[in-house]
């Protein structure tokens, strides 16, 4: 067998119990090749663009050869002498790039061609499309990182969310997504299936579920909103005078929602009946289409299958039903300077202001709108330090059948108290200076 992004075995070992390969050409893990190169981010993404291509023509002809050949046990090494990827059919994956399924067609006489030029980035520019890049930067260079926060607050789905050093206190909401293109999953347990009532709440046996996680999310359908981060990251970040930290700014695409079933001893018995939670409207919150919260009754106990009879918490709890722990959890994107001056590069290069919604309007991507907390300019000192948007610990918080005393989420409480605090100095002024032109 032989192609260029296969690897080529030059001697094996015959030693008894010696296991070892020697191969030709000088191999490295891909992440090693970029590291030592640190290229920009726009030649980075063109390297995993090529490596995509290489990895799609060594799979076709590995599969024309073998029809049982498995892709996904092969090892992915990079040639340093030309840069381009190679696969290992006989190892496990160690070394493995992701490599994501993408829309990908860029010119085939790029092919095998030598990726250690050094003047690589205007090659990107020519045969990258704008879609392409986007794509290759949520899937390679932008991490996924997950935040728990506290059940009482309220939450925009489309966020881009700073978390400063010193914890989620002083979070702050920066600007949101405007569009409604949005959809969320059913309630579900890991291999148990809830029942969906014709009020729209779902039922769950309490002997199927004790000891388990149950899980609701929204989610934007469809991924235009990922190219609506990325085309407006530098825009958004202008605006609102972000200059550094970037890795604290997160984009929030996803929203979970968890139910935790506490387990019950075997010696306590599991009580027959029924746990039954709430539809996904009784998250949205009313005042915007986009945010959501727990509602005030979001689970109830029943021994009714109908769910007539709701059990209070207190009912629940002497009757031996397993105590309930909510959860919110929010899934975000974040990423370093370096990624953003690629995209603002790049989409210079295309003719796009990179520092202006342009691009966005252009392609008809949803528009982002600044929060509150841009508008009266807390220039987000807070937000500056040394971390990362996915390192703030997971705060959890027991629920009950009514949580109508929840208080208002500390940040939104932030936003308008920072505006009076501004209406009421230049309300002083004015009157200082009336009075100066009076006397």
């Amino acid at each position: 067998m032989w192609h260029p992004n296969i690897l080529q075995v030059f001697a094996v070992s015959s030693f008894p119990g010696t296991y070892a390969v020697v191969a030709h050409d000088d191999l490295a893990p891909y992440d090693e090749f970029l590291e030592c190169r640190r290229p920009s981010a726009i030649v980075t993404v063109f390297f995993y663009a090529c490596w995509k291509m290489d990895r799609e023509l060594a799979d076709e002809y590995s599969l024309g050869l073998d029809p049982e050949y498995d892709p996904d046990l092969a090892t992915h090494w990079v040639r340093r002498s030309t840069g381009r990827l190679c696969l290992d059919l006989g190892s496990s994956h160690i070394h493995e790039p992701a490599l994501y399924s993408f829309r990908l067609q860029i010119s085939a006489h790029l092919a095998n061609k030598n990726l250690n030029d050094p003047d690589l980035e205007p090659k990107a520019l020519q045969y990258l499309s704008i879609d392409q890049f986007h794509d290759i930067c949520w899937l390679e260079l932008l991490e996924p990182t997950y935040l728990g926060i506290p059940v009482d607050w309220e939450v925009s789905l489309g966020a881009v969310m700073c978390v400063p050093s010193d914890g989620l206190q002083n979070a702050v909401e920066i600007a949101a997504l405007s569009g409604n293109d949005l959809a969320s999953s059913r309630w579900m347990c890991a291999h148990v299936r809830g029942e969906t009532m014709g009020t729209g709440w779902t039922r769950f046996n309490c002997a199927d579920i004790q000891g388990r996680k149950i899980s609701l999310s929204v989610y934007y359908d469809g991924g235009s909103t990922r190219y609506s981060w990325l085309s407006q990251a530098n825009y958004i970040f202008k605006c609102t005078g972000v200059t550094s930290s970037f890795h604290n700014y997160g984009f929030v695409e996803e929203i979970f929602f968890e139910v935790d079933v506490s387990s019950l001893l075997p010696e306590d018995g599991i009580p027959t009946g029924y746990l039954f939670l709430c539809p996904f409207g009784h998250f949205m919150t009313g005042t915007d289409s986009n945010t959501f919260r727990w509602p005030p009754r979001p689970w109830f106990w029943s021994r009714d299958a109908a769910g007539r009879s709701p059990l209070s918490s207190e009912e629940a709890a002497t009757q031996g039903f397993p105590s309930i722990t909510l959860s919110t959890e929010l899934e975000g994107y974040a990423c370093d300077a370096s990624v953003y001056a690629g995209l603002r590069e790049f989409h210079a290069a295309k003719g796009f202001d990179p520092e202006s919604q342009e691009l966005a309007i252009q392609f008809d991507y949803p528009l982002f709108e600044l929060s509150r907390a841009s508008r009266v300019d807390r220039n987000h000192a807070s937000c500056v330090g040394d971390s990362h948007f996915a390192e703030v610990p997971e705060v959890r918080d027991s629920g009950g059948l009514d949580l109508h005393t929840l208080e208002t989420p500390a940040v939104s409480v932030s936003f308008e108290f920072a505006t009076i605090i501004e209406l009421v100095k230049l309300g002083l002024m004015l009157f200082a200076l009336m009075s100066s032109l009076v006397s």
